[in-house]
């Protein structure tokens, strides 16, 4: 009996997410000042995209392929473009206060997080939160690949057909046609 009931509630669970991703699609297809979002978008389970303001915007070109838990958060006067044939890989997370620009044809791995923004810290006197951000842009060039676990600072520009390892820190720009890989040393030894 508890096999059945599984079965048709796993079943039903599959019918509405199903609905929801299509009244989802619905709602993003709408087409505003703020958000654009092409009928050819394709996303998974827990996509979350917060545009939080009516200063704040986000647009997605054609062929774009969003996998589970990937989050975007466009704040303040925030800018999020996202080009045509982009495909980001689960667990993504972009947060924009400037903006961002992924460029075509971009794969980005697991993991991968973009920031456009860092904290103030400079006064003692004040309490970090407090201080607010300094806001700049990130650019990624056409035809990249983001490695796994990569996180992207602000003030970055990665030009076109750049190659990013698994687990980099992107603090500083990179011209086109690089490969970027961490220098970690694999020691083994025998005890």
């Amino acid at each position: 009996m508890n096999y059945l009931l599984r079965k048709i509630v796993s079943k039903l669970y599959g019918f509405f997410i199903r609905i929801e991703k299509q009244l989802l699609l619905n709602h993003y297809k709408i087409v505003n000042k703020n958000v654009v979002i092409d009928r050819t978008f394709q996303f998974e389970r827990y996509f979350d995209l917060r545009v939080q303001n009516e200063h704040a915007s986000f647009v997605i070109g054609k062929d774009v392929i969003i996998k589970n838990y990937c989050s975007f958060v466009v704040s303040k006067n925030g800018k999020l473009i996202v080009s045509d044939g982009v495909f980001m890989n689960k667990f993504c997370s972009i947060n924009c206060m400037g903006e961002v620009y992924i460029g075509s044809n971009t794969l980005l791995g697991e993991g991968v997080r973009i920031y456009d923004h860092n904290h103030k810290y400079e006064s003692k006197d004040e309490l970090i939160k407090d201080q607010g951000y300094s806001i700049g842009s990130v650019r990624i060039g056409n035809n990249c690949w983001i490695g796994s676990n990569t996180i992207i600072l602000n003030n970055v520009e990665i030009g076109d057909n750049v190659v990013i390892g698994a687990n980099n820190l992107i603090y500083k720009s990179i011209p086109a046609n690089q490969i970027v890989t961490a220098k970690h040393e694999f020691l083994q030894k025998e005890y």
